[in-house]
């Protein structure tokens, strides 16, 4: 026999295998070889003429995909439980979508989530939660991880910081929320002007009818600029000034039991939203790359 009769005699007998195998039905003899052009680094691309992904951004060439809703904790990290996502909103844009989070009351001890992911398993988009400040202050803050508390709550927003950095809330973070807008909005549960007046005027309170007056109609968490205040003794101004703000409220409370919250807004600095309107999975993945929780609307 010539090598040109073997030859073919073998390509036949493939040729027959593949086709008794399904080879013309088979989904990949329809898919397109290419996948479509590079525009950005953390984009998962596609297939031309697919909707599938060509790989997801957590491919692993030895072991497969990672997991998917349907087997949601076969890869359970140890925290599944105590750290839950307990809403996502998904908003109009990154600024006002946030993901919220809750460690269990009766979790064994603080845990730290700087370094964990945020991941959508229809879009495979993902974000890192990144470290945080316990104590704000305007103008530069230090960054360390953030560490949960038992009972704590994180609501981490897919945008930038109106201050910069990612923080827990304290009795007096309300003052930010009266010169930027935050999404949610801050608490404005600052100590009351006039329970300052109360504490910390050094003046003659019961003479001194015109501040006591003026600060009873002002809200709370506001620091009044000059301009526009009525006729005050210079004792009130001195007071305003130096109690009425933010940095002025953190010197007076920051010692006071209750003064830290237990909430943390957490920013992830993205320009552009993360999270379908619907029909989505965001899951949360530790350190380890394992499954913590995963909320589904």
């Amino acid at each position: 026999m010539s090598d040109g009769i073997l030859f073919l005699a073998i390509f036949l007998f493939f040729f027959l295998l593949w086709f008794v195998s399904g080879g013309p039905t088979r989904p990949i003899s329809f898919a397109g070889p290419y996948i479509t052009p590079i525009t950005d680094v953390d984009d998962t691309q596609f297939a031309y003429d697919s909707d599938e992904p060509f790989f997801s951004p957590d491919f692993n060439l030895f072991g497969g995909t990672n997991l998917q809703a349907g087997d949601a904790y076969a890869n359970a990290s140890p925290l599944r439980g105590q750290v839950t996502i307990s809403s996502v909103t998904p908003g109009s844009s990154a600024k006002d979508e946030y993901v919220t989070l809750q460690l269990s009351q009766n979790a064994p001890g603080p845990v730290s989530i700087s370094g964990w992911r945020l991941r959508s398993d229809a879009t495979y988009k993902s974000a890192t939660i990144p470290g945080g400040t316990e104590l704000p202050r305007r103008g530069i803050n230090r960054t360390d991880p953030i560490v949960l508390q038992p009972g704590d709550r994180a609501t981490i927003t897919t945008g930038d910081s109106p201050i910069g950095v990612s923080f827990r809330e304290n009795r007096c973070v309300g003052y930010f929320g009266t010169s930027q807008n935050f999404s949610p909005h801050l608490s404005s549960a600052c100590p009351s002007p006039l329970a300052e007046f109360e504490r910390y005027y050094e003046g003659n309170k019961l003479a001194d009818d015109s501040c006591y007056n003026y600060l009873s109609a002002l809200p709370q968490c506001t620091n009044p600029p000059h301009r526009g205040r009525p006729r005050l003794t210079n004792r009130c101004e001195e007071f305003i000034d130096e109690y009425l703000d933010y940095n002025g409220c953190v010197a007076a409370h920051q010692g006071e039991q209750d003064f830290r919250s237990q909430e943390w807004r957490i920013y992830l600095e993205r320009n552009a939203k993360l999270w379908k309107p619907s029909r989505e999975a965001v899951r949360l993945i530790d350190a380890q790359g394992m499954t913590v929780d995963l909320y589904t609307y």
